[in-house]
């Protein structure tokens, strides 16, 4: 009986323990200054590119979709450089015209969003980041 309720308080300890583990791990949709957008969560990345219909110019495509694992290093490599840019006011404007960045970041149901400056350091590195993915 003893083995049995020591079980069940590990296996709901466990439970507990991994659930807020999977709240606090925030998902987040970063799209380029052309609108391309990658929807990034701890365990893959989803690029959804636009295509020439979608583009101002009619002939503009970001290329092929695709969809990738991400291990849990470079999960924590982008979340940082997406949280680190989400920190710093001077790399981000008020609105979002072509050319900036979109961080939005979703946490324990709670959204937030970002507009990177055109010119953004943070926001050059995070592309380039990206770019490693296409």
């Amino acid at each position: 009986m003893k083995k049995t309720a020591s079980i069940l308080i590990i296996a709901a300890v466990s439970a507990f323990t991994f659930g807020c583990k999977a709240q606090q791990t925030a998902t987040y949709i970063y799209a380029d200054g052309s609108g391309n957008s990658y929807s990034i969560s701890a365990d893959s990345i989803i690029y959804d590119p636009i295509t020439p219909a979608e583009s101002s110019s009619g002939y503009y495509s970001g290329g092929e979709p695709f969809a990738e694992k991400l291990d849990e290093i470079e999960f924590q490599y982008i979340s940082a450089m997406l949280d680190k840019a989400m920190g710093a006011k001077d790399e981000q404007t008020d609105t979002r015209v072509m050319g900036t960045g979109l961080i939005v970041r979703t946490k324990n149901k709670k959204e937030q969003e970002v507009f990177l400056k055109e010119d953004s350091r943070m926001k050059a590195k995070i592309e380039a980041w990206l770019s490693g993915f296409k």
